[in-house]
């Protein structure tokens, strides 16, 4: 599998994380004997179309630097959507070009984490981890990160002292407990009030 991010055609799910200019792979899990030709994301995507050839495999694509971003939809000819809600798009805001997105096995934040702004938990195993104990600095105490991104939010006002998780099953391999890596830079609200406190 490529270590570039990718979309499955028949759900929209995004492993990795998809970045404004960058490139991504259109995958086909399924193993066929028929091509499969993406149309009309012309919008978002540096190409009006692409191909996946017969089987299970990737075509290359690559993102817009100005995309438009509502939605991130395609036409699959022929039309190999299973997941419902629709035509084929990239599912709810994980798969949002630019948000940063926080690595559950590492900590590794890639982008920035921003007070009161989204991000993706990235799950890069193949089975679901439950995220737990992490209420004190994110919109929920608890998410369900399946495979690739799972779309959070950052208080508003987070408690900064710890920026920690629990995981289960465990998929944490590196020192510690599970912890963020590179905390939330400060919303322009936080640095406001620090210039009040100094003052």
């Amino acid at each position: 599998m490529p270590n570039t991010p990718n979309i499955n055609i028949t759900n929209g799910q995004v492993t990795g994380t998809l970045a404004l200019g960058q490139p991504f792979y259109w995958y086909n899990p399924n193993a066929n004997d028929v091509a499969i030709d993406i149309e009309n994301c012309g919008t978002w995507c540096a190409d009006n179309s692409y191909t996946i050839a017969a089987g299970e495999q990737y075509a290359l694509a690559q993102i817009l630097q100005n995309p438009n971003t509502n939605p991130l939809a395609w036409v699959e000819i022929p039309d190999l959507w299973t997941a419902g809600g629709g035509g084929p798009h990239v599912v709810s805001e994980s798969g949002a070009p630019g948000t940063p997105s926080l690595n559950v096995e590492t900590g590794v934040v890639t982008g920035t984490l921003q007070a009161g702004q989204p991000f993706n938990w990235y799950n890069p195993a193949g089975e679901q981890t439950v995220i737990s104990s992490c209420g004190t600095w994110c919109a929920a105490s608890d998410y369900y990160a399946n495979p690739g991104n799972t779309a959070a939010a950052v208080l508003a006002v987070p408690n900064r002292s710890a920026y920690a998780f629990t995981e289960s099953p465990n998929r944490w391999d590196a020192p510690g407990m599970p912890h963020i890596g590179t905390p939330p830079f400060p919303g322009a609200r936080d640095l406001n009030e620090k210039h009040k406190e100094v003052a």
